[in-house]
């Protein structure tokens, strides 16, 4: 009697936890790219989103979701993005080319959570290091500023761009640091340019800029035109990107191994 009671206890428990584990999976509506269960997008901001990724699946067969939940339910964050993109089966079953973009917000109780997973077709071309690269450079940056839909749409069409195969991983890699070089000469040379300042124009201790290029003595002044003489310019490239109409699709398959990386804050 008591093994038979302890065995139906398990049996209610095992199918209790089955069923609440289920609903923290959003159900698939045919269409829909964009599951944002935590309500952190504005409506505009997710129709936005909703364009893009259903023209990236209609003109690449890619497929991308998005997926806002407010509680992991005891998941691991990579865990979680991988068995929903299972169960829905993101990406076309014979390409296993889906990527799950999972975004757990920040509370006052608990930290952010975030993780790309990657289908296994896609994973020569996004690689762990690469997503990684995505999520610590476009994603968490706006993150931490509470801007969840800054961090989803540049994380977002990164992934689409490489996907796609209009940038390799390398050349990404290559645009963020020359872009990091850049900044960082660029402080530098402002920083030189205030000490020359500083030390040449009014109030220095020197009177160099009172001399003429052929060392005639002039009327003082400042610095600053002289150390621009010649001019110089500082451009950085910018690019932007359509999104036209497209059909929907591109769901059915799966193939989540593992590939993907995440990040917290």
């Amino acid at each position: 009697m008591k093994n038979s009671i302890l065995f139906l206890l398990l049996t209610f428990l095992s199918i209790s936890i089955g069923f609440g584990q289920e609903k923290c999976f959003p159900e698939h509506t045919p269409g829909t790219f964009v599951y944002d269960v935590a309500n952190v997008l504005s409506d505009s901001e997710e129709a936005i989103l909703q364009s893009e990724l259903a023209s990236f699946t209609a003109r690449s067969s890619n497929v991308l979701v998005v997926v806002i939940v407010p509680d992991l339910c005891g998941y691991d964050k990579s865990q979680y993005a991988i068995e929903y993109g299972d169960k829905l089966g993101v990406g076309r079953n014979d390409r296993d080319n889906g990527l799950v973009f999972l975004v757990k917000p920040k509370t006052p109780d608990s930290r952010g959570e975030v993780f790309i997973a990657v289908g296994t077709g896609l994973q020569g071309a996004i690689t762990d290091a690469g997503t990684r690269r995505i999520v610590d450079y476009e994603i968490i940056p706006y993150f931490k500023q509470n801007n969840y839909f800054g961090g989803i749409n540049a994380g977002a069409k990164t992934l689409m761009r490489i996907a796609e195969g209009e940038i390799s991983e390398a050349q990404y890699k290559e645009e963020k640091e020359s872009g990091n070089r850049f900044a960082f000469g660029f402080f530098v040379v402002i920083i030189i340019l205030f000490i020359l300042a500083q030390k040449y124009g009014k109030g220095g201790d020197d009177d160099w800029e009172n001399y003429d290029r052929n060392g005639k003595h002039r009327g003082g002044g400042s610095a600053w035109p002289w150390i621009f003489m010649g001019g110089s310019g500082f451009g950085g490239r910018s690019s932007s990107g359509g999104f036209g109409g497209g059909g929907f699709g591109g769901f059915g398959g799966g193939g989540f191994s593992g590939g993907g990386a995440g990040g917290s804050w």
